[in-house]
């Protein structure tokens, strides 16, 4: 167990790590607004100074789920080290599959040399285990489509201001209207939020304040996280490595 522990360990300090430089990054950006009119509607535009992380930063996520997948394959070597120290562990891995049929045509390679009693307990945590439809949710299979994207392609960030972010708009009559943005303003690119005013109250421009929660999110929103943040789902897939799949396997260890 020394090693797979000692991986969780390094991804934590990878995830710590990554809230220390996320949150000194949102910090630093500079948020622009612009009132925009027409003859009958008028609108904000929004858009961010250095509205990517740095490089960096997807090399401090892409780290943490390194870690953490290959502390499953430790687990493995280590199931089949139980049964047979001078075992290469050569070709053997923590399968992790959506699909049953396809995982049973894996499943003894895979794992070949584990405790049979062992297996079962992987078995159980597959996730076409879950409810149908929802296989794709899982942290096992979330973490295994982030860590293939990072090693074969790149992790892209953007950044977005928060759901619901609160804008404060300074009018030419001298009143102050507040509008609440229902959707997350990315800061890649000019974002577009309409005003329930007059055009000549915002004509030319405006005072326009605004305040919200700056997060990191994954660029590539097709896979099952979403509009999940970069920490959120970190946190899901360390926690779920480190509470539900090692305990259960820890007893294999102890015998």
């Amino acid at each position: 167990m020394e090693g797979a522990d000692a991986k969780i360990r390094r991804a934590r300090q990878h995830l710590e790590q990554f809230g220390v430089d996320s949150t000194a990054f949102l910090r630093s950006r500079k948020h622009n607004f612009a009132s925009k009119t027409n003859e009958t509607e008028a609108w904000i535009v929004y858009w961010t100074d250095d509205a990517i992380p740095p490089t960096d930063l997807s090399a401090v996520i892409g780290d943490c789920l390194f870690n953490l997948r290959s502390a499953l394959d430790n687990l493995v070597c280590g199931l089949i080290h139980t049964q047979n120290r001078q075992h290469s562990c050569a070709g053997r891995s923590f399968p992790i599959y959506t699909n049953a049929e396809k995982y049973a045509k894996v499943r003894n390679n895979e794992m070949g040399g584990v405790p049979e009693a062992a297996r079962k307990v992987i078995d159980a945590l597959q996730p076409h285990q879950r409810p149908s439809g929802s296989e794709a949710l899982d942290p096992l299979h979330i973490l295994n489509v982030l860590c293939n994207r990072d090693k074969h392609r790149s992790i892209l960030l953007t950044t977005a201001y928060s759901k619901n972010a609160n804008i404060v708009v300074h009018t030419n009559d001298g009143r102050v209207h507040r509008v609440t943005a229902n959707r997350v303003l990315r800061g890649d690119g000019p974002e577009i939020i309409p005003l329930p005013l007059r055009p000549a109250l915002v004509s030319p421009s405006v005072r326009i304040e605004a305040a919200g929660t700056g997060v990191i999110v994954f660029r590539d929103v097709d896979g099952p996280w979403g509009e999940r943040t970069v920490g959120e789902i970190l946190t899901l897939c360390l926690t779920h490595v480190a509470e539900r799949v090692v305990p259960v396997l820890r007893p294999f260890f102890n015998t």
